[in-house]
This record gives structure tokens, C-alpha cells and sequence, in this order.
């Protein structure tokens, strides 16, 4: 499969990212690149493989998951750059025409 100069346009403007023509350009052949590896790992054949992973999250789980009440939540607000009506502020990532 091969991802044309469009596709990776669309990517690049989807993700709010601005690239130059050099730019574009590398990127182009580095996802080329990407995708011509995964194409080449689907074609590897695993049938007789055993599983060698643990699906169980457990293992990964290093403490309780507890809510906590804040009493001032100025504290955790001051983590933020931006901050309205004791809420984070994020930068806006979508625009509604798309």
C-alpha cells in the first residue's frame, strides 16, 4: 500500500501540524517506509506461535484506583497555564467545518 502526497496533507491538517515542501517530502517517504514494514510483518506467519504476552491488566495496576475530594481545587488549577471559571483551558484541536 502506498500513502500519496494528499493522504499525508490531510494527516498534517487533521492534526493542526504545518509542514514545508522538504517536509512534506521526508514525511512522505518516512510513512511510505512505515507502512511497507507493517505490510512486510502481516506477511510473517504466527499460527504455531505460542502466545508469549499476559492480557490480565492486573499485573499493571500499581495502586487502587480511589477518587479523592480536593479541598481547594486552586491547587490542582495550578498546574494549568490557562484557567476560567476554576476549569482547565485547552487550546481548541477541531474545527466545526471539519
Amino acid at each position: 500500500m502506498n500513502i500519496n502526497h494528499k493522504e499525508i496533507t490531510r494527516c498534517a491538517d487533521l492534526s493542526c501540524l504545518k509542514f514545508t515542501d522538504d517536509e512534506l517530502q521526508k514525511l512522505h517517504v518516512n510513512m511510505s517506509e512505515i507502512i511497507n514494514w507493517v505490510n512486510d510483518i502481516k506477511e510473517v506467519k504466527t499460527e504455531h506461535i505460542d502466545i508469549t504476552y499476559d492480557t490480565s491488566i492486573t499485573s499493571i495496576i500499581g495502586r487502587d484506583d480511589k477518587s479523592v475530594e480536593i479541598e481547594d481545587p486552586k491547587i490542582i488549577l495550578s498546574n494549568s497555564n490557562s484557567v476560567e471559571e476554576n476549569m482547565f483551558c485547552v487550546p481548541k484541536v477541531v474545527n466545526k467545518n471539519e
